[in-house]
């Protein structure tokens, strides 16, 4: 901190648009910026409705849902390269992110307005080449915008605490998204709609609206930090480019892999997030199927309203778990603030197993007070690790690389979520769950359901864990890094 004060020159504002202060973003910039993460809920809004809409409204099997989300999500393996490339290297009046905001939000907001206006009566093949068709389109959109919105979260701060502030801040308004998605099945099922499929016609025609009008403010009120920078650089290499091929950002990205090989802090929270993301996908919709079947033996409505208010209970905890994060994490540093918050959902994974009782249905409600406050500084921390390893890069290689590092990181995140996603549906099959029994599952069937539930979950958090055994990017050493680069742009701009 002393160095910060006593030499806030190094700072420099040379690099930087007017009104960026380039240590303390001002928090209208920041409220702008973070009120664009409201439009990424579309994931999170499918992932709520598409196995209680397709599976436990119309009947089709779960294994060909989940076998369609699968694919959606391997697609992301050759998409998220191609346009996280295409971003580092798009240079437009308006920025290399922002255009990429604008298109894929609106993408996005269509395509999930029309995953439901299917007609109802198909054969289980009819619904799964809609659902498939449409999720590729809106997972197109939701890349595009991805790719620009989180690569501009890194962008516009490289204060080591600030970055936590910022992220802190997008947290914020990630739990407004985390509020409503679970609810989403209760609200389709209420009385003023015919049933839950034209309430799920009507979330998404709300929900698509909505998604383009908060993405067109933080996209167009939000200034890039290296638009300026990455113009000099493309103007002193531009003669040494040859003609770029169809190919390219495929072999660049597999080139990045190559050359970050020996970048620690890079495998480890990469490690992290795919073991954890690996886990929830797989055996967190376990939970749906446990509330309502085990819990309240088949009753939909009663099953949405309590999963519902244990959601907006974890919101509400989450909330206010985010500054208690923000003071820890300056006081004793991200990686072991997140070694506290998987310990905290560990604690809550085990629970899950006397917690989701029939006999006292309201137990369930003390999960959130461990799962959902681990789970919120995990998502505030873990992004503001990964900003310091991008720097860390940025040390070694000379280049900003922040959307081919996303990139990276989305395809662990996608190539564990379509494996879990995929193998959901089969597992919850081979328990011997059948739909149509309702809550008069056999004994073994509740069984295995929770254990998957509980314990299997357990086993991925504390795999998580053992990844950050020897993390130790500290506050101190990344603002040394930070001032080596500092000086490497300002050489840069005056070249």
């Amino acid at each position: 901190m002393n160095s910060k004060t006593s030499q806030p020159s190094q700072h420099g504002n040379s690099l930087l648009p007017h009104g960026l202060d380039p240590s303390r973003l001002p928090l209208w910039r920041v409220l702008i910026y973070s009120m664009g993460c409201l439009a990424g809920m579309t994931s999170g809004a499918t992932s709520s409705l598409s196995l209680n809409i397709f599976n436990i409204t119309l009947g089709v099997d779960v294994a060909v849902v989940t076998t369609a989300m699968m694919i959606v999500q391997l697609t992301g393996i050759f998409l998220d390269p191609i346009i996280a490339n295409f971003s580092d290297n798009f240079v437009t009046r308006w920025g290399r992110r922002r255009p990429l905001i604008v298109i894929g939000s609106i993408i996005a907001g269509i395509a999930f307005a029309a995953l439901w206006m299917f007609p109802t009566g198909w054969s289980e093949h009819q619904y799964f080449l809609w659902y498939l068709g449409l999720s590729l389109v809106m997972n197109l959109g939701n890349a595009l915008y991805g790719a620009g919105y989180f690569a501009l979260g890194i962008e516009i701060a490289t204060d080591y605490e600030d970055r936590t502030r910022i992220m802190a801040v997008r947290s914020y308004f990630a739990k407004l998204t985390a509020l409503v998605g679970p609810w989403l099945f209760f609200i389709a099922q209420w009385q003023c709609f015919s049933n839950a499929l034209e309430g799920a016609r009507w979330i998404g025609a709300i929900v698509g609206a909505f998604v383009i009008a908060m993405a067109l403010p933080s996209a167009i009120l939000t200034k890039e930090r290296f638009a300026d920078l990455t113009k000099k650089e493309e103007e002193l290499e531009l003669e040494k480019k040859p003609m770029p091929k169809l190919w390219d950002p495929l072999v660049n990205f597999f080139k990045t892999i190559a050359s970050i090989g020996d970048n620690r802090y890079f495998w480890m929270t990469l490690g992290v997030s795919m073991t954890l993301s690996s886990g929830l996908a797989l055996f967190e919709q376990f939970g749906n199927y446990v509330t309502i079947y085990y819990v309240f033996g088949g009753d939909t409505l009663a099953g949405a309203k309590l999963g519902g208010w244990g959601n907006t209970l974890g919101v509400g905890l989450s909330i206010l778990a985010i500054p208690l994060a923000q003071i820890l994490c300056n006081r004793f540093g991200k990686h072991q603030v997140l070694k506290m918050a998987l310990g905290w959902m560990l604690v809550g994974s085990i629970l899950k197993w006397w917690c989701y009782n029939p006999e006292y249905p309201y137990l369930i409600l003390v999960i959130p007070i461990f799962y959902s406050v681990g789970i919120s500084s995990f998502w505030l921390i873990l992004p503001a690790m990964q900003a310091d390893v991008v720097d860390v890069d940025e040390l070694h290689s000379s280049k900003r690389r922040e959307a081919m590092f996303g990139a990276v990181t989305n395809l662990g995140f996608r190539f564990s979520g379509a494996v879990a996603s995929g193998l959901m549906g089969y597992i919850l099959n081979a328990t011997g769950f059948v739909r149509d029994l309702a809550g008069e599952q056999a004994p073994e069937t509740f069984f295995w359901m929770r254990f998957l539930y509980s314990f299997a979950m357990a086993f991925a958090i504390l795999l998580s864990l053992l990844f950050l055994f020897k993390y130790d990017l500290t506050a101190g050493k990344m603002e040394e890094i930070r001032q080596v680069l500092q000086k490497r742009r300002e050489q840069i701009k005056e070249a």
